[in-house]
């Protein structure tokens, strides 16, 4: 047996207080669970600058109760039963406008709303009371935990949902702005061409079907990439460098334009790194394909302890960065992508010169996955 007051002697006391806490905080809060609901509603309504104040105070009964009851059956069925009701509770907060950390400071109110409770029921005993207050401590804990963890996958969510809207957007966009466009103008060239040869002005209707040939080259260019950004799935499963490869290959290549892609020992980066790049060097590519007139294109990647750069360069007709403004041929929209992730980025250009778009992406705390890739070319037609 364990002499009183030794080191074992005093962990035995702690857990059988700790345990005997756990069971006399179930039963304090059974038994006074209407007083105890309703103080801790009043706290709620009181708190300022939150949205509790907004919430009918019946409402706000009826969700302190059920979160007692939660803690107390908790004692019998587990943590489950917490974060069962941490569940239902984190959606219905949400739908009202709710912020995670006013959840939470609601949550926390309910400790100092039992601490009278608890030191009542444990008499003369500080140790029965600390045993009793560390078990309400951990249940808050997990459903504290559960509340975090289920409105960060809930503002996960709307963010892949506003990015696909965006996307789908801007598809439509796009193809409104040069698919359709570019088929007008065959519609209108052929059109021209019939009338044409109806008058006998052979030459000149030759000249028109050749402008709806080019037309209908321009509009197939224009197609070929856009079904291949309808491919989502493929920056998911293969990463950036898979993507990357996969769109050189099945659009650049096949436009006659010599591809290169370096990734110099790069394996899967976070994800929220790979899209903002993948959708940086998309729009840098397009703009190449309409704009720059170039026979090469070269895409390097390389990533280091603390940051991942991409380059995507040129040897197109170039432009004067400044006369755009900071927004034309797309820029905008590429300093959106790198300002998400903390990113730099830069475009270097001139007439004549080509385009570089440069990028340094920080890769702060979310390291990059290990499995390297060695440097890679997309093979040239």
């Amino acid at each position: 047996m364990d002499e009183p007051g030794s080191a074992e002697w005093r962990r035995r006391a702690s857990a059988a207080c700790i345990r005997i806490g756990g069971e006399l905080l179930a039963t304090l809060l059974r038994q006074h669970r209407d007083s105890i609901a309703a103080r801790w509603t009043e706290r709620l309504c009181q708190l300022q600058g939150s949205r509790y104040g907004q919430c009918a105070p019946e409402e706000l009964l009826q969700w302190s109760t059920s979160a007692i009851d939660a803690i107390a059956r908790s004692r019998d069925a587990g943590v489950e039963e917490l974060e069962a009701h941490a569940r239902v509770m984190a959606g219905e907060r949400e739908a009202q406008g709710f912020e995670v950390d006013e959840v939470i400071e609601g949550l926390l109110l309910l400790g100092d709303t039992v601490l009278p409770y608890v030191a009542g029921a444990a008499g003369d005993s500080p140790a029965l009371a600390v045993g009793m207050m560390r078990e309400l401590g951990a249940d808050m804990r997990v459903m504290a935990a559960q509340f975090a963890r289920l409105f960060a996958e809930s503002k996960r969510r709307t963010a892949e949902q506003v990015a696909v809207l965006e996307e789908r957007q801007r598809l439509a966009r796009d193809l409104h702005d040069s698919v359709s466009q570019s088929l007008y103008g065959v519609s209108m060239w052929a059109e021209a061409a019939a009338r044409l040869l109806e008058g006998g002005q052979i030459e000149e209707a030759a000249a028109n079907l050749r402008d709806a040939r080019n037309s209908a080259t321009e509009a197939l260019r224009e197609m070929r990439f856009l079904i291949f950004e309808l491919r989502p799935s493929i920056l998911h499963e293969d990463g950036l460098v898979g993507a990357l490869r996969a769109r050189l290959s099945g659009v650049e290549e096949r436009v006659g334009l010599r591809a290169v892609l370096r990734a110099e020992g790069i394996g899967r980066l976070p994800f929220v790194i790979e899209e903002a790049l993948y959708g940086i060097a998309r729009e840098a590519l397009n703009n190449s394909l309409r704009h720059a007139h170039a026979t090469r294109l070269d895409v390097r990647l390389q990533v280091s302890s603390d940051a991942v750069v991409m380059e995507v360069a040129d040897n197109g007709v170039g432009f004067n960065v400044a006369s755009t403004g900071g927004g034309g041929l797309g820029l905008g929209g590429m300093r959106e992508r790198a300002e998400r992730i903390g990113a730099s980025l830069s475009v270097d250009s001139a007439p004549r010169r080509g385009t570089a778009v440069r990028v340094r992406a920080p890769l702060a705390a979310a390291g990059p996955q290990q499995a390297a890739t060695p440097e890679k070319a997309v093979p040239s037609s």
